[in-house]
């Protein structure tokens, strides 16, 4: 039920399973990201985990098994917070890197691994630290409206000052690692 769902183009030659710690449906299968997964070896073509690592303890376990269930050639796609709030689900153990990330990936055996920062500057990273504190949903939009504003204006009129570039104030970081 996460909003990023719409965003997957299901058609008749696509078989999407889902799975979760606990799950809410029949069409959901129980996994446990720290212990081995219930799926064969080299079966998928495609991963996907959204903000899913920083919640595991045994973060690592989760990129080999997603290693071994991917085919060859195929990718693990998804995205981890960094400036971010903490959100418990039931944890939330860690946040990481560019660096870190791409080394975990390395560790686990892919061979291409791209990592990029999520985030449009200082206001709006400054914004997203106090925008959950608010529950009318329109003011909140217009902390964070405004403050990619600010961000686009001061990426615009000060466009080599490496301190105030997005990637200095990264939001999440997305990541795409192909076996």
């Amino acid at each position: 039920k996460s909003s990023y769902f719409r965003f997957i183009n299901k058609d008749e030659n696509c078989h999407i399973l889902y799975c979760d710690l606990d799950p809410q449906t029949s069409d959901v299968i129980k996994v446990n990201l720290e212990e081995k997964i219930p799926i064969e070896s080299e079966t998928k073509d495609f991963l996907l985990l959204m903000h899913v690592l920083e919640h595991l303890f045994d973060y690592q376990n989760c990129i080999d098994e997603c290693y071994r269930i991917l085919k060859p050639s195929k990718p693990l796609i998804g995205c981890v917070p960094f400036l971010y709030q903490i959100h418990m689900d039931p944890d939330d153990n860690f946040r990481y890197t560019a660096s870190g990330l791409s080394k975990i990936f390395e560790k686990a055996g892919y061979s291409k691994v791209e990592v990029f920062p999520l985030g449009f500057g200082p206001f709006s990273a400054g914004a997203s630290q106090y925008a959950g504190v608010f529950k009318i949903k329109v003011f909140v939009f217009s902390i964070v409206y405004v403050s990619v504003l600010m961000d686009r204006i001061l990426n615009k009129f000060i466009p080599n000052h490496h301190r105030l570039k997005p990637a200095n104030f990264p939001l999440a970081y997305g990541f795409i690692a192909t076996k």
